[in-house]
Order: structure tokens, then sequence, then C-alpha cells
């Protein structure tokens, strides 16, 4: 990353709660909505984003991120593509 440094990007993502998942976690998620190609049925989000950078994420993984509007909490899912 040019001028940003890994924390700012991930204080800057509009102050969203994101992290990997783990290997475990994210089986248990693929199991809970029959996810069998998550390349092809996930939301993808490309390797060299700034957020993925920032999270050392790496092709294959999934970013979560948890947002709370209101009081109601959602978390969306994010498949780094290679």
């Amino acid at each position: 990353m040019k001028n940003l440094d890994k924390e700012t990007v991930k204080n800057y993502f509009l102050n969203y709660k994101t992290r990997v998942l783990s290997d475990e976690e994210k089986e248990e998620l693929f199991i809970k909505y029959k996810i069998k190609n998550p390349s092809h049925q996930m939301p993808l989000i490309p390797k060299n984003d700034p957020l993925v950078l920032a999270l050392e994420a790496k092709p294959g993984d999934v970013i979560a991120i948890e947002r709370d509007d209101y009081g109601i909490k959602y978390t969306y899912y994010r498949y780094v593509k290679g």
C-alpha cells in the first residue's frame, strides 16, 4: 500500500468491524449457507483491495464485515478472489 498504513485502512472502513474468518468459521459458514463453490456463490472482493491488504487476507479467505445500524447487527461476507 502506497501512502496508507494498515490501521488507517481498517479504521477508515466506515468504522465497521472487519476480520478474516478462521478455516473452522469459514467451513461453518459454507455448511450453514450450503456454499459449494464460494467463488461463484459469494460476493467477491479482489485480492488487491486496500481492506484485503490491510487484513493480510489471501485468495480463498473470507472476510466478515460486521455493522450495527441503529441497534440492528448485520454481518456481510466477502470471498477474496485471486
